[in-house]
């Protein structure tokens, strides 16, 4: 029986695509670089800031440059970041429906500093027990250290947890922990492109269908 739910946050919760597209765009011109369309950024994210900027500057191997076009999107983004981000349809509902009913966490390759403001301003502080983004020195995602960690901090065991998530990370990080998957497809990916990743338990196409899979 599942007791936990653990989500992704980009393109499972949050459409963060445009804001995140606007700040890298806009740090790649002030240098002089190409920029990228929407649909591209969709395949540059889900690993982290570093790999999404690494993706961004394309075969640019420039150290220097890196660091500053990091440096630079890191900022810009902490400005930007809700320009344009907002829930997707139904997720507030269906989260309010899950509060109370099981323990609810968030696990994010987005750095920590951007995932907890963020998941507050659109959720509040109190709606999910433990909320985790990428911090300096411990495993992301497909990893599943920060996963056995939350687990264990709900008091829960692994066949008592559900990963939520839109990507191949998400899959992979639920296969290595052991837990329930499942993909929803109103994020950054499609069915087709997420069919035959590891395995997934179930394939959501609306927010109430991953309450169908939790209770499943």
């Amino acid at each position: 029986m599942i007791k936990g739910i653990i989500f992704d946050l980009d393109g499972t919760l949050l459409n963060t695509i445009d804001d995140i597209a606007d700040s890298v765009n806009a740090v790649l011109e002030r240098h002089g670089l190409p920029t990228h369309t929407v649909e591209e950024y969709k395949m540059f994210v889900g690993s982290g800031a570093k790999i999404l900027i690494e993706r961004a500057l394309g075969n640019n191997t420039d150290n220097e440059l890196f660091k500053t076009v990091f440096d630079e999107y890191i900022e810009y983004y902490g400005k930007h970041r809700e320009d344009k981000t907002a829930p997707y349809a139904g997720v507030p509902e269906m989260l309010g429906k899950l509060k109370g009913k099981y323990r609810l966490g968030v696990l994010s390759n987005k750095p920590h500093a951007d995932t907890v403001p963020m998941v507050a301003a659109h959720f509040g502080d109190g709606l999910f027990d433990l909320v985790y983004g990428q911090r300096d020195g411990i495993p992301r995602k497909p990893d599943p250290t920060v996963v056995y960690g939350m687990i264990n901090d709900m008091g829960l065991t692994v066949d008592e947890v559900m990963y939520v998530g839109d990507s191949e990370n998400d899959i992979l990080t639920a296969n290595n922990a052991g837990c329930r998957a499942c993909c929803v497809l109103w994020g950054f990916r499609t069915y087709e492109q997420m069919k035959n990743v590891g395995k997934c338990d179930f394939f959501a196409r609306t927010a109430d269908e991953v309450i169908k899979a939790a209770e499943a």
